[in-house]
């Protein structure tokens, strides 16, 4: 049956003032509606959750136990390693289905680069910042990122990553004593007098056993 007032609808399906839907046409806006509904429903099951490490090329072997260790005990959640070193790097996760291995191209580096080893480890991730952006770009089409978890070395993308709106979180390879010392440098600093190499006395870290001057790595 149809309730029609005698208007004429100049955009069928749309209402007017005065006028009533047929039944057919709230139909036809019904399997619409429910089309609509199922498409969404499938692109959202489509796009699967993803964890994303990021590791210097130094501690690459490190961030390979971690993800073997997060797959062991969530196997249903693929695992993205991002790293400039060479695929055999990472032939140890090769065979493990919920990890891929997604090698980095090697950043441009600046004729003036710091031939510093130390200075090394943190800046060429810098210089790689560009290409990590673009991965994860890459990655977040057709995944969800849960969460970022980068190697310490590779701090300068931290702003990428939370820029683009994903969880991040860093990844420390050391223990807890090499942690307590990282996170108490900038006060080691500031207390010991002069250069930390001269100061020839031992140096107090909380949660750590006094550690003499001469032990600390020169920075």
């Amino acid at each position: 049956m149809e309730y029609d007032m005698g208007v004429e609808d100049p955009k069928p399906g749309r209402r007017q003032p005065g006028q009533s839907f047929s039944t057919g046409q709230s139909d036809v806006i019904l399997s619409k509606s429910i089309s609509l509904s199922l498409s969404l429903a499938q692109n959202q099951k489509i796009m699967e959750d993803t964890v994303v490490l990021y590791s210097s090329e130094e501690h690459l072997n490190s961030m390979l136990v971690l993800a073997k260790f997060m797959s062991k005990h969530y196997p249903s959640i693929p695992v993205v390693i991002l790293c400039s070193a060479a695929e055999s790097a990472a032939a140890s996760v090769a065979t493990v289905p919920s990890i891929t291995y997604h090698r980095l191209p090697p950043p441009a580096l600046p004729p003036n680069l710091t031939t510093n080893p130390i200075e090394l480890l943190f800046e060429i991730p810098r210089l790689s910042s560009p290409n990590v952006s673009h991965a994860l770009q890459e990655i977040s089409q057709k995944s969800r990122i849960k969460a970022f978890v980068i190697d310490f070395f590779c701090n300068p993308v931290f702003e990428v990553s939370t820029g683009l709106n994903i969880p991040t979180y860093f990844y420390i390879s050391s223990g807890a004593f090499g942690l307590c010392v990282f996170l108490n440098y900038p006060t080691i600093e500031e207390t010991v007098p002069g250069d930390l190499a001269e100061f020839n006395d031992f140096v107090e870290v909380p949660g750590c056993p006094p550690m003499h001057s001469s032990d600390f790595p020169g920075l």
